[in-house]
C-alpha cells in the first residue's frame, strides 16, 4: 500500500514536471517564431533602431541625437514624448549629469543574462527615477530610453506588457521595473538554454552571441521585447 502511494506520488510529480517543461518549451518555440516573424515584417524598424543605437553615445550626447531618441519614441508609439526644446535640453542635461554618467558607466559591458540585478539595483533604480522626472517621459518612454543607453541590459515595456507580467501599478516605480527585469532575466535564460540545447551548444555565452548574430546582431534584451510586443501588445499567436 505504501509502495503504491509512493508510486502515485512520484508519477504525479513526474507529470507535473513534464507539463511545466512542455509549457516552457512551447513558449521558447513561440519566442523563436516571433523573432523570425519580426525579421520578415519589421526590417525598416530594425534599420532605424540600429542607426539610433549606433549613433547614440551617452558620454557625448548632443541635442541632435536627443531628437533621434524622441523620434524613436514616436515610432514606437509612445504617447506625448518630450518635444519642446526645453524638454529635449533637460533630457540631454540629465543623461550628461555626473551621477547618471557614473551609473551608466557602472552598467557598461554588462548584459541581461549575466547581470546580478540585486547587486546593481541602485544604479537601475536611480537611472529609472531620473528619467521619469523629465516632462513627457512616462514609464514606457523611460524603459525605451534606458534600452537605447544600454541595449544589452535594459528591456523595454509598455502598459500591456508590464500588466501581463504582474505590474498593475498605473504609475510604475523603479522597484516595479526591478521586478520586471528579474522576470525578463529568468525568461531570457530559459529561452537561451533551450536554444543552446536545440543547436547543440554547450556554452550559453556563445549561444547568446549566435542567436544575436542570426537576428541582425540585436541583443537578447531586444529580442525578448519583440517577443513580448508581438505576443502581448499585438496579441499575435
Amino acid at each position: 500500500m505504501v509502495k503504491r502511494y509512493r508510486y502515485k506520488r512520484c508519477k504525479a510529480y513526474r507529470c507535473k514536471v513534464y507539463k511545466k517543461y512542455n509549457n516552457i518549451y512551447r513558449r521558447y518555440k513561440g519566442f523563436i517564431r516571433m523573432i523570425n516573424i519580426w525579421m520578415d515584417r519589421y526590417e525598416l524598424d530594425d534599420v532605424i533602431y540600429e542607426k539610433i543605437v549606433k549613433e547614440l553615445d551617452w558620454r557625448t550626447l548632443t541635442p541632435r541625437i536627443a531628437y533621434n531618441i524622441v523620434r524613436f519614441l514616436e515610432l514606437w508609439r509612445v504617447r506625448n514624448p518630450p518635444r519642446e526644446p526645453r524638454d529635449i535640453k533637460k533630457l540631454v542635461n540629465v543623461i550628461k549629469s555626473n551621477s547618471v554618467q557614473r551609473y551608466l558607466n557602472i552598467l557598461k559591458g554588462k548584459s541581461l543574462t549575466t547581470l546580478n540585478i540585486d547587486k546593481y539595483k541602485k544604479p537601475i533604480e536611480y537611472l529609472y527615477t531620473e528619467l521619469q522626472n523629465i516632462k513627457g517621459v512616462g514609464p514606457t518612454a523611460v524603459t525605451k530610453i534606458l534600452h537605447l543607453l544600454n541595449p544589452h541590459v535594459f528591456v523595454m515595456w509598455d502598459e500591456k506588457i508590464r500588466t501581463h507580467y504582474g505590474i498593475k501599478n498605473e504609475n510604475p516605480t523603479s522597484e516595479d521595473y526591478i521586478k520586471f527585469m528579474k522576470k525578463m532575466k529568468c525568461l531570457a535564460l530559459k529561452f537561451l538554454k533551450y536554444y543552446a540545447r536545440d543547436n547543440n551548444i554547450k556554452n550559453l555565452e556563445y549561444a547568446e552571441r549566435k542567436i544575436s548574430k542570426h537576428h541582425r546582431n540585436k541583443p537578447l534584451s531586444k529580442l525578448i521585447d519583440e517577443y513580448n510586443w508581438l505576443t502581448i501588445t499585438k496579441d499575435m499567436r
